[in-house]
Order: C-alpha cells, then sequence, then structure tokens
C-alpha cells in the first residue's frame, strides 16, 4: 500500500496559486506601463554580526551592466536583461522570462557602512556586502572625592 497525499480542497491551492500569478502579471503591466523598468529581481537580505549581505538573482544578466548605487541611505540596483532572438526562422512559442530594464531600492538600516561596500556575481547572482558600522561601546566612568 503506498501512501497519498490527501487534500481536503485541491481547487483551493490551485486557486491561490492562479491568483499570485495574475497579480504579478498584472503588476509587471501596470509597472511596463508607469516608467521605464519592466521587472523586480528577488532579493534575500541576510544581517551577520559584522555585515549585511543582499543577494540578488538575476540570471542571464551581465554583472558588468549591473548598476548599484548607494546614495543618501538608499541602496539603489538596477540594469537590464536581453532575452531577444534575433534569429531568422525562429518562432517564439512560449515567454515566461522577463527581459528589459530592472529596478530595486533598499533603505539602509543606520548600522549600515557605506564605505568598503562590495559586490560579486556567482552563478546568476549577485552578492552586496555592506559593513556594519562600529558602535560605541558603552565604558564606565569612576567618580573620585
Amino acid at each position: 500500500m503506498s501512501l497519498m497525499r490527501y487534500e481536503t480542497w485541491p481547487a483551493i491551492g490551485r486557486w491561490h496559486r492562479d491568483l499570485d500569478r495574475l497579480f504579478d502579471e498584472i503588476s509587471e503591466f501596470t509597472r511596463e506601463q508607469d516608467s521605464q523598468f519592466v521587472w523586480q529581481p528577488r532579493v534575500d537580505i541576510y544581517e551577520y554580526a559584522d555585515r549585511f549581505e543582499l543577494a540578488a538573482d538575476l540570471p542571464g544578466v551581465d554583472p558588468a551592466g549591473v548598476d548599484i548605487t548607494l546614495k543618501n541611505g538608499l541602496l539603489e540596483l538596477s540594469g537590464e536583461r536581453s532575452t531577444a532572438v534575433n534569429a531568422e526562422g525562429v518562432q517564439r512559442h512560449r515567454k515566461e522570462r522577463r527581459d528589459g530594464r530592472f529596478y530595486r531600492s533598499f533603505q539602509l538600516p543606520d548600522a549600515a557602512e557605506t564605505e568598503g561596500v562590495s559586490a560579486e556575481s556567482r552563478h546568476g547572482v549577485i552578492y552586496i556586502r555592506i559593513p556594519k558600522r562600529a558602535q560605541a561601546q558603552p565604558i564606565k566612568v569612576q567618580v573620585s572625592s
């Protein structure tokens, strides 16, 4: 006898996924109409004892074409991905990957040090490291008599 996963309402799970996809498509279309930026990469943010780290999924994007700017406590990430095929006789049957200009911005916390920020690309992921400021340690002052 094999075990099967039992779903009381399988249609609700499908409906939820379809609704998420619909809202993603609507927001992408709205952004495309309202600005020059078409899509936003997915980003994870981590905090370590000595730094913050952002990991941005940018497969198919040339790392040299990614702009990372720090200005007034705001980190901006932008660039462009092109998936256009310009060969004769090619007919596209499906397009699921976003191309065009992308943009993300993040407000940096006060503990972030803007000096010494570094970025590297590995396997289609851009890692941005932002060191933390050295925080002033409390000191105990002796009162003399």
